[in-house]
């Protein structure tokens, strides 16, 4: 799977193919199996596929998800470290897609 958030606007390009599920498998202690590497997470949300990156440095936090096959990407930016942007921007992906 290849991931080009450009669309063509620039050279930009992150390659994540099957042997990104072979790097590193997270989840070793936990029932939820997730991919990661390159610091991406290839994983699942409500039965569709989701390659995601969040983080965090003192007072912010952060979240990308990825919906490739629908074509869609939401990036939550947050000035808090109180805030839950994965939790946002999978409320915000229920919204779009319709997921509830």
């Amino acid at each position: 799977m290849g991931i080009d958030d450009t669309e063509g606007r620039s050279s930009y390009k992150v390659e994540l193919g099957s042997d990104v599920n072979d790097l590193v498998k997270t989840g070793a202690n936990n029932p939820a199996v997730e991919y990661y590497g390159y610091g991406w997470f290839k994983t699942m949300y409500k039965e569709k596929e989701v390659v995601r990156h969040g983080g965090s440095l003192p007072g912010f936090r952060t979240e990308y998800l990825r919906f490739p096959a629908e074509g869609t990407a939401i990036i939550i930016l947050t000035n808090s470290e109180q805030a839950n942007p994965k939790k946002i921007a999978q409320g915000v992906a229920d919204i779009l897609l319709k997921l509830n």
